[in-house]
């Protein structure tokens, strides 16, 4: 795993065990100010996991909801890069923790929520080919939900949009 950067500290790992397919995420803060952001690093012998995070690491937005690159960087060995921290749950968490009776009116509010980020999407011709509820991350701000997508490595850049 490549060595944290010295103005940040390590919080917690975020990838799941299949980390050697894929490379490690781990969620950092930074010393400075305490901004939370996530490291995704893979070492370049996994070719598949390279090519994904040097995929997903052409992928920056200025929108909330979507992910930020702060930073990328390569080494003979490893790839790695720092995007600004999302925070949430799985949207598949998310729902099972919501009342039946309040089940309607968030759904429209996360589909509001998801709207705003597939015309971001649309607008610049990214096709993000891996939406799935853990993909999707929920999460409120005064009573309002709020979605924010993540994981775009299997995303491409539509050229012959109609």
């Amino acid at each position: 795993m490549q060595a944290i950067p010295n103005e940040y500290e390590k919080i917690k790992r975020l990838s799941s065990g299949n980390s050697n397919r894929f490379g490690e995420v781990f969620l950092l803060k930074r010393k400075s100010d305490g901004e939370l952001v996530v490291l995704k690093s893979v070492e370049k012998s996994n070719q598949l996991g390279f090519d994904q995070l040097k995929n997903e690491a052409q992928f920056s937005f200025s929108t909330a909801g979507l992910p930020e690159v702060i930073d990328i960087q390569e080494s003979e060995n490893e790839f790695y890069f720092l995007k600004k921290y999302e925070e949430g749950i799985s949207l598949n968490t998310y729902w099972s923790k919501i009342k039946k009776r309040k089940r309607l009116s968030k759904l429209k509010e996360i589909v509001s929520s998801l709207e705003i980020l597939f015309d971001e999407l649309e607008k610049n011709g990214i096709i993000h080919c891996d939406i799935k509820p853990e993909n999707i991350l929920v999460h409120e701000i005064n009573e309002k939900t709020n979605c924010s997508l993540i994981d775009f490595g299997l995303a491409f850049i539509e050229t012959n949009l109609k």
